[in-house]
């Protein structure tokens, strides 16, 4: 006859099999939204050409560079600017909505850059911030 020890061992090791084979043992995180998935979604939203988004995340900041676009122009208000900004965080945002990722961004930062063909270096005309508020959404920053 088994001692009670042997069988609450058998009791807890046929119950973490259980768990595992059901993926109760450990939590299963959800899988990370690249770059590329990032910089698809905003490209869907606005419409900008594939070669002109750059997508850099970190942790707690995404950053984006809208790279020789239309409304890098002289003749284009800040505001136009916010606009295109706001379509970007929305297409982040949807393509972020339940992931652990969302829940850690503080912060998304877009930049209006101009670069010349084949050079090291470019000039940024613009940039928008959007911060996480208290309530978890994202607003304009205003400087």
């Amino acid at each position: 006859m088994l001692s009670r020890r042997r069988v609450l061992i058998a009791f807890l090791g046929v119950s973490v099999a259980w768990a595992s084979a059901i993926g109760l043992a450990h939590s299963q995180a959800a899988p990370a939204v690249s770059d590329v998935e990032i910089k698809q979604s905003i490209i869907s939203a606005t419409g900008h050409d594939g070669n002109a988004i750059e997508v850099a995340t970190n942790a707690i900041q995404i950053v984006v560079a809208v790279v020789n676009s239309d409304l890098n122009g002289p003749l284009i208000s800040h505001r136009e600017r916010e606009v295109d900004a706001a379509k970007i965080v929305e297409a982040i945002i949807a393509v972020l909505k339940g992931n652990p990722a969302h829940d850690k961004l503080l912060a998304i930062h877009i930049d209006y850059v101009s670069r010349e063909p084949k050079a090291d270096h470019s000039h940024v005309v613009d940039g928008v911030d959007y911060r996480r508020n208290q309530n978890g959404s994202f607003d304009l920053h205003k400087t």
